[in-house]
């Protein structure tokens, strides 16, 4: 039997030339970890938590940059899905019934089009539905009043325009919306630069952890097949501690060891 735990999780060896640069100089001896996982390929997704997009919300910048984290955070869109949006998109009435939509409640409509000119496309050729957040509509709201005090944004039916500049009016670009995204970020303390797909698997990953079936959280988030969605389940490596944690061992007799 080993005498310590450590005898079973390492062995001493001599440090490989050029292992560790960073020492003037080496020890003649270092503890090597005996078993190693060797890499699967799959790496868990970085995601932007809902306490970050609310930080983020309340970080300096305009409406319309606001409107976009939240089209990420809380309708999980890819970003050549909101940069693709147009106004007549989104339905956010409760009766959608007068712009001919059977869908009750506030939704909105991902439409693939390659012939957008600021070359947003979705990546799913099959039109997807999305409820609305509440949060998003009255952001929306704010949003076009700001927007419509600018003739040429008003005039464009693309939901996220330029709103300054040499070229107001026309819709905003991938590279633009990127850089609101780590902007804010940076404004809201976040240590990391934020992107915009981020937000999509903290939304999953928020699904997931509260309870929500995988083919709710499947259709929400647009996926052609479960076994895309299902890796959510295993982005909290917390939660899996704490139920390994949560087994209760019976007491063990004295000086058996078993």
């Amino acid at each position: 039997m080993p005498s310590s735990v450590n005898e079973v999780l390492y062995e001493v060896v001599e440090p490989a030339a050029g292992a560790m640069p960073w020492l003037e100089d080496l020890p003649a001896m270092v503890a090597r970890p005996v078993h190693t996982l060797r890499r699967s390929g799959e790496s868990e997704p970085r995601t932007a938590s809902l306490d970050e997009y609310v930080a983020m919300m309340a970080a300096p910048g305009c409406l319309r940059d606001k409107l976009l984290i939240s089209l990420l955070a809380l309708a999980g869109l890819r970003i050549g899905q909101a940069l693709g949006l147009r106004r007549s998109d989104l339905h956010l009435m409760e009766n959608s019934r007068a712009v001919g939509c059977a869908v009750q409640g506030p939704h909105l409509h991902v439409v693939r089009r390659e012939d957008n000119e600021n070359l947003a496309v979705s990546k799913r050729r099959r039109e997807l539905m999305v409820p609305v957040h509440p949060a998003v509509v009255g952001v929306y709201a704010a949003y076009c009043e700001e927007r419509d005090w600018v003739a040429a944004s008003a005039r464009s039916d693309f939901v996220f325009v330029k709103m300054a500049g040499g070229e107001v009016g026309r819709p905003m670009t991938d590279g633009r919306a990127r850089e609101v995204v780590a902007a804010l970020g940076y404004r809201a303390g976040i240590d990391r630069v934020v992107t915009p797909h981020q937000f999509r698997h903290g939304l999953g990953t928020e699904l997931v952890e509260s309870g929500r079936p995988l083919d709710e959280v499947q259709m929400i988030l647009g996926h052609a097949r479960v076994e895309t969605t299902r890796r959510y389940v295993h982005t909290s490596r917390e939660r899996l501690r704490a139920a390994v944690e949560s087994v209760a061992l019976p007491t063990l007799a004295p000086g058996t060891g078993r």
